[in-house]
């Protein structure tokens, strides 16, 4: 199901081995690509690296290829659910008074 205004762009169901396998039909030459910026991915590839990081592997030249980076003023997904932290337990209402 094609749906690229809604950002849905294929639907699959889990097959009884618990996979969900997805079967495009390829028609000619596909080119898919991603939207993302050099600068986000590098950050990802390396662990999700705070980007100041990112600057100092570049300046010094301490990894080959690394292109330019641009300091980011929003945070990905995955740094912000890395740092988000449980709530409290609370007390309940009943305690177990003997061992189970």
């Amino acid at each position: 199901m094609d749906k690229i205004a809604g950002h849905l762009i294929a639907s699959v169901s889990m097959a009884p081995n618990r996979i969900f396998p997805l079967r495009m039909p390829i028609e000619g030459k596909v080119s898919l690509s991603s939207i993302m910026d050099d600068s986000s991915l590098w950050h990802q590839r390396y662990g999700h690296l705070n980007f100041n990081s990112l600057k100092v592997l570049k300046t010094r030249n301490m990894v080959i290829c690394l292109s330019t980076i641009d300091a980011k003023k929003n945070i990905c997904e995955g740094c912000i659910m890395g740092k988000m932290h449980r709530l409290p337990f609370t007390k309940t209402s009943w305690r177990a008074r003997t061992p189970l």
